[in-house]
């Protein structure tokens, strides 16, 4: 499965919950280096989710967004799958 696929499936999934939303940035010259893939809002607090296919990892980049994002208050982890979301935010 392709980066872009899982994206896809954790956006629509997290978008079909009530109280969240999330959208997915778009790099170029107006992104910002390590920004995660998907930015929004879960229950009110600030979310991250930087998407990675299976057995690969963030950029030191991505791990140092993901930290100041965190250390900001918000939720923000790596996913492989919309299981990996669904262990980091608790959802059954």
């Amino acid at each position: 499965m392709l980066e872009r696929d899982i994206v896809r499936s954790i956006r629509s999934y997290l978008n079909a919950i009530d109280g969240v939303f999330v959208w997915k940035t778009h790099g170029g010259q107006f992104g910002t280096a390590g920004e995660p893939d998907l930015i929004g809002s879960y229950k009110g607090k600030a979310l991250g989710i930087e998407v990675k296919r299976p057995g690969k990892k963030a950029t030191r980049l991505q791990d140092l967004f993901l930290k100041k994002l965190q250390a900001a208050g918000a939720t923000a982890f790596v996913a492989c799958s919309i299981e990996d979301v669904k262990q980091k935010l608790n959802i059954k």
